[in-house]
């Protein structure tokens, strides 16, 4: 039996709109037991810690003022006294403890009459081409004409490159050797500002190491579009520029038929690639491609249905391969009290997938004890794989969860999982967490 143990702890503290600054200060501290099977199938048990501290800061609104400024610190402890001296690795990521600065930057929003915004220090970035983690700044500024443009570059963090750097979003298949060169990432933006409830951007960015070698070139577009009543558009692409390769794409719209009729339409690619020194890179991309289409029913105010059906296409070097799919999902809610259920199911030559999920919530007591709720939840899911059989499995499982608002300020939450399955065995894990929101007007 498989056994994780967390206890959280969170403490927050928010002044009033009135002070000059405002400030907050977060803290969550986590024991973490747990038992896994490693790779000769053997169980490994461990004790884990972990702290997080962040530290926020905010100039205060001033009469006629239009920008502020912020400063931002993310920090974090890791602790494993399971990892002794021999276990630890030369790229300084396994280690008895460990401390990682996930960010460290002061920024500007609304600068120079509301048209300037900034970042510097350690950061991490999101725009279309994703998630981005940098050493250095970013600034954009907002032209009439509702157009804006904006640059970013700097360093991208690694653990080769310090001991206080975690960095989950570098590129894929990042090639990490002792003598590696430092990557640098810059890039930039075109996008629009003050066009209501749409949005378009245009985003390119560039790795390039010390060595002038070329990691990787991208550039990325979105754009949302919404006329109420009528229909909702997003849509998202990433488009590799070394590989040439469409590398990721996105995109759904909605129409809302009538008040209690909505449908919709998805489509979703998604094409792996790597930093080009990587070894991964010197293999052929072939997409991974899913669309779908179907309806949103709301049968009352409390009860909604959506039924989707989709397909999923599959390539390699023998070509592509079609396998159908479908979603059903009813969600239905009267007061406090509410329920879920999901079906999802694919099918095809690589084999058989299909998810059941019921999940519940409702009040405990009330007539005992006030705020204190409870959810709980079931799942099954059968695979059955049409190249490897001895991955066929059948795995169930269930969650219940309960938290108590002792105050409008505190509560506590006990999360218990079990599952089991012929691949996994039997798995269980706790998790207690303690909360809590202090203020300056508190004080």
């Amino acid at each position: 039996m498989a056994a994780f143990v967390v206890l959280s702890a969170s403490f927050v503290l928010t002044p009033s709109q009135g002070h000059a600054v405002l400030w907050e200060v977060r803290s969550d501290t986590t024991a973490h037991v747990y038992r896994f099977l490693d790779a000769e199938r053997q169980p490994i048990e461990r004790l884990r810690f972990y702290e997080s501290l962040q530290v926020f800061a905010m100039t205060g609104p001033e009469r006629g003022a239009k920008g502020r400024i912020f400063a931002r610190t993310f920090l974090r402890l890791q602790g494993d006294n399971a990892v002794v001296q021999s276990s630890e690795d030369w790229r300084n990521v396994i280690r008895p403890v460990r401390t990682d600065i996930l960010g460290a930057s002061l920024s500007g929003i609304g600068m120079i009459d509301g048209n300037l915004d900034f970042e510097m220090g350690r950061f991490m970035r999101l725009d279309s081409l994703g998630f981005a983690m940098l050493d250095g700044a970013s600034v954009e500024y907002r032209l009439p004409a509702n157009i804006g443009v904006g640059v970013h570059g700097g360093v991208e963090p690694t653990e080769m490159r310090d001991a206080i750097t975690w960095n989950p979003f570098r590129l894929d298949g990042f090639a990490e050797t002792r003598d590696e060169a430092t990557v640098l990432m810059y890039g930039g933006s075109l996008f629009t500002h003050n066009l209501g409830l749409h949005s378009f951007r245009l985003d390119y960015r560039e790795w390039r190491d010390t060595d002038d070698a070329m990691r990787a070139r991208q550039v990325g577009a979105s754009g949302r579009l919404a006329l109420p009543s009528r229909a909702f558009v997003d849509a998202d692409a990433r488009y590799d520029l070394l590989g040439d390769v469409l590398a990721d794409a996105r995109g759904r719209i909605m129409v809302p038929l009538a008040e209690q009729w909505d449908v919709e339409a998805r489509y979703t690619r998604v094409v792996p690639v790597f930093d080009t020194f990587s070894i991964f890179s010197v293999y052929p991309l072939y997409p991974l491609q899913e669309g779908s289409a179907g309806v949103r029913m709301r049968v009352s105010p409390e009860t909604v249905i959506n039924l989707r059906g989709s397909i999923r296409i599959l390539e390699d070097a023998r070509g592509p391969v079609y396998e159908p799919g479908g979603h059903l999902g009813v969600f239905a809610a009267k007061g406090n009290q509410s329920i879920t259920v999901a079906l999802d199911f694919f099918f095809g030559e690589t084999g058989t997938w299909s998810l059941l999920w019921v999940e519940g919530s409702a009040p405990l007591v009330p007539s005992l004890v006030r705020n204190l709720s409870c959810q709980v939840g079931t799942a099954v899911a059968y695979v059955d794989d049409g190249y490897a059989p001895e991955l066929n499995t059948l795995a169930y499982g269930g969650h219940v969860a309960i938290r108590y608002e002792m105050s409008k300020r505190w509560n506590v939450r006990l999360f218990v999982e079990d599952h089991e399955s012929r691949l996994e065995k039997h798995a269980l894990r706790v998790f207690l967490t303690l909360s809590s929101v202090l203020g300056s007007e508190d004080d």
